[in-house]
């Protein structure tokens, strides 16, 4: 087994599922751990998902609030530089369903022993605090390696080994080595694919930059190191982020890990309920609250509709109007405010404009 960073992208989702036991006191000895951390009694589980090695190894997961991942591996950089490092996957952003969230990895070795460090922070990750792991044991078991002068590590498989809908095309000769698709979010699908190239990390940048850009993809973002090439895209309402990763101890190919997004409205309601003001028309209900207290009722409804956010302003204020109530407004770039009141019942409405416009309606009666 080998030490898998690209697995840690496509089943970062499952890491907030698995890290729910109960906590205690972090234990002495060993690696240090990094301050204010907790220690998470993970059931076997994650071991399983994210690919660490069992046999021969200890795994232990903890928890640190008010840290990132990028702090956390600065500092054992710094408390393991008596190590030598084999290899260093920098600190990246990502994209789930429950939020964003970046993360990083570090593998460490001194003589035959193997420490390796996997930090993930951010709003995708369980209490919007850090994550992390660290596995001790001998460096072959960490890496799969023999230990032997000259392995030439993992070879690049001769065809595809997964299979699934590819929303930009691949880079010529590479080869899928997993796929991953997500429609829980029903405003945002997300499709995750794994290729390998025996072409190096910038010949393949270079090609997905000239490619993409020509079919109206713009770059917003580009960065490298030692270890990957990053490269950030946007067309509309469609995102991808390809990391480009170098080969490393223990894997011998160009590993390209392809995040695509696609925001969007779905084409009906996803939630109901009683409506006390007509909708825009042709819009979709995204949320619904209501709520008495004290005598008073209070609705609060979300839509959204892929119209623009000057026509929808346009047509609350109208309909207000027509039906008598005070109207005030006002504007910024990309959010519009309505508000009216009319005998004992008010009305705001705040619409701004993202992926798709926004309508936000909260109306108060008593």
């Amino acid at each position: 087994m080998k030490f898998e960073f690209r697995t840690l992208v496509l089943i970062s989702l499952a890491v907030v599922v698995v890290l729910s036991g109960c906590s205690q006191s972090p234990s002495s000895g060993g690696v240090p751990e990094y301050s204010g951390s907790k220690v998470y009694s993970a059931p076997t589980l994650y071991s399983q998902l994210i690919g660490v090695p069992t046999e021969g190894v200890s795994v232990k997961a903890y928890t640190v609030e008010n840290a990132n991942a990028k702090d956390i591996l600065s500092w054992y950089k710094e408390k393991l530089s008596d190590y030598e490092i084999v290899n260093e996957m920098s600190v990246v952003q990502m994209t789930t369903p429950q939020g964003s969230a970046e993360w990083g990895a570090i593998l460490f070795k001194k003589g035959d022993k193997g420490v390796g460090i996997w930090a993930m922070s951010g709003s995708g990750v369980e209490g919007g605090g850090a994550v992390y792991f660290i596995v001790e044991g001998p460096i072959d078991k960490l890496t799969g390696e023999s230990g032997e002068a000259g392995g030439a590590g993992e070879q690049l498989p001769a065809s595809d080994q997964a299979s699934g809908e590819e929303p930009v095309k691949r880079y010529p000769g590479s080869v899928m080595l997993s796929y991953y698709k997500d429609t829980s979010n029903p405003l945002e699908v997300s499709i995750g694919i794994d290729y390998g190239t025996e072409d190096s990390a910038e010949k393949v940048a270079h090609w997905y930059k000239q490619e993409l850009q020509a079919e109206g993809w713009v770059l917003e973002s580009e960065s490298s190191d030692d270890s990957s090439i990053d490269l950030a895209f946007s067309r509309g309402k469609e995102y991808i982020d390809i990391y480009i990763i170098k080969p490393y101890e223990g894997v011998s190919y160009t590993e390209i890990d392809i995040d695509y997004r696609q925001k969007g409205l779905p084409s009906h309601d996803l939630v109901s309920g009683e409506e006390p003001m007509e909708r825009y028309p042709g819009s979709v209900m995204l949320e619904y609250m209501t709520v008495t207290a004290g005598g008073v009722n209070t609705v609060q409804i979300t839509y959204g509709t892929e119209d623009s956010g000057n026509s929808v302003f346009q047509w609350y204020v109208n309909k207000l109007k027509s039906e008598g109530w005070e109207v005030m407004t006002s504007t910024s770039e990309g959010q519009y405010f309505v508000g009216g009141s009319k005998g004992s019942s008010y009305i705001q409405v705040e619409i701004t404009e993202e992926a798709f416009t926004k309508i936000s309606v909260t109306y108060t009666s008593s």
